[in-house]
């Protein structure tokens, strides 16, 4: 069964850092509904300033943005275009007065692995729209009524976008990944990064299980410290709990088989004790006071840790 990868979390967190320097002029919000019934923006973004963001991938944000992420697997098509297009259009229209949310104020930004072709084909033979390249992966989409970019992640450059350029299934070498790691090494203990690096180290489990085993000398042990050592108290704790459970049933069974030992060895001398007895009321016959009398001498060398025998006789 093919594992699911939680990408949008990832890619939510991965917002989060690259506004990081200006999270005081946004508002980021996960899964906006934008109605009671289900449709539902990936990212709504409002800027709180009229100021210009500085980070490349929000400088054509304005006061409200919707973004549609599309995970590494997923491509982005005609439709898809349509669909948050009429998100925009919904979003507008889903206010308290009219034309309360000005549409020169509404932004669309599309997030995708590889560069859409066909969409980009559409766009230019049959809307006559112009596609701007900004830089290394981002486009302007020019002759929409609202502002529109294209974001391309395997294009972007890896020194401004790092993070969103390897929130990817398909990292080519070791090399690449090592870099990830060592970078990861500088956010440690950051829930974020985290949650980046689960999904981008899930989704190349081979890779980097190479990467691992080539790389464990004391820089990567200390970046892994906190998961070896969980891993270390989580087998630790199982060991230790099997072999109580171990000692525990072995304990069991020996006081069992003790208690039952003691039970037949109660009852076989019981019995021999009866029937001795038995003997020294018959050989007494009706005489009460001889066969009480011969009974207690009987018991009595039996707790001397003699036969009885001689009293029988």
């Amino acid at each position: 069964m093919k594992e699911y990868l939680q990408w949008h979390p990832a890619f939510f967190a991965h917002l989060k850092t690259e506004f990081s320097d200006e999270r005081e002029k946004i508002e980021l919000e996960s899964e906006h509904n934008i109605s009671s019934k289900p449709m539902q923006i990936d990212v709504l973004i409002r800027k709180r300033t009229n100021e210009i963001l500085q980070q490349n991938i929000g400088r054509l944000f304005k006061k409200y943005n919707i973004i549609e992420y599309k995970s590494p697997e997923d491509y982005l098509g005609v439709d898809d275009y349509y669909k948050v297009y009429g998100y925009a259009c919904f979003y507008k229209s889903d206010s308290r007065y009219q034309n309360e949310i000005a549409a020169k104020d509404i932004t669309l930004t599309f997030v995708c692995r590889r560069y859409p072709k066909k969409l980009i084909r559409y766009l230019q033979r049959e809307k006559h729209l112009i596609i701007e390249e900004q830089e290394e992966g981002i486009y302007y989409i020019n002759g929409e009524e609202f502002s529109i970019q294209l974001v391309v992640t395997s294009r972007l450059s890896e020194k401004k976008n790092f993070w969103l350029k390897y929130l990817t299934n398909d990292i080519k070498n070791k090399e690449t990944a090592e870099k990830i790691t060592q970078e990861y090494a500088k956010h440690q203990g950051d829930e974020l990064y985290k949650s980046m690096m689960d999904v981008i180290v899930n989704a190349n489990k081979e890779l980097f299980k190479e990467v691992k085993k080539n790389m464990m000398c004391n820089a990567l042990r200390e970046l892994f410290k906190e998961e070896l050592e969980e891993a270390a108290a989580k087998a630790a704790a199982k060991a230790e709990a099997k072999a109580a459970a171990k000692a525990e049933a072995a304990a069991e069974a020996a006081a069992a088989a003790t208690a039952a030992a003691t039970e037949a060895a109660t009852e076989k001398v019981q019995s021999t004790m009866c029937r001795e007895i038995d003997q020294i009321l018959e050989r007494c016959g009706m005489d009460t006071e001889t066969s009480v009398a011969k009974i207690r001498e009987y018991i009595a060398a039996k707790r001397a840790g003699k036969s009885g025998n001689e009293v029988i006789v």
